[in-house]
């Protein structure tokens, strides 16, 4: 069974990108532009890790990192931002929250896959139908 991601950032050419590296390593990819179409479809692809910018429209990413956790506790995220002021903050925050990792862009492919793959390897995998 293939491992499944989803990806969420408002930014498309982020989302294209990043999709790409993802599916060409064999992962199920899921992508949603906004905070609140990721926590509508994240019970319907159960991923097994997320991967979340910070600043989104709408909805942030802390704010859904809350959400889903509410309904899978152990919910493997990483978060990730292009915000230099109050990032330490804004990580310590994601911690506190359980993310497994928190990534400050521009990002670099290779460090991503790598994260992504140590956070896989923790994630408890999921089948459809399940949350935790």
């Amino acid at each position: 069974m293939k491992r499944r991601i989803m990806l969420v950032d408002d930014e498309p050419v982020i989302l294209e990108i990043t999709r790409w590296a993802f599916e060409a390593q064999g992962y199920e990819v899921f992508t949603a532009s906004t905070g609140e179409e990721a926590f509508e479809s994240y019970q319907a692809c159960h991923p097994d890790v997320l991967l979340v910018d910070y600043k989104l429209t709408g909805m942030t990413g802390i704010e859904l990192l809350r959400g889903i956790k509410a309904i899978d506790p152990e919910v493997c995220a990483i978060m990730i931002t292009g915000l230099t002021h109050q990032s330490e903050a804004i990580e310590a925050e994601c911690r506190q929250l359980g993310a497994f990792a928190f990534l400050r862009k521009p990002l670099r492919t290779e460090q991503v896959l790598e994260i992504v793959n140590e956070a896989m390897k923790q994630a408890k995998p999921k089948t459809k139908g399940t949350t935790a």
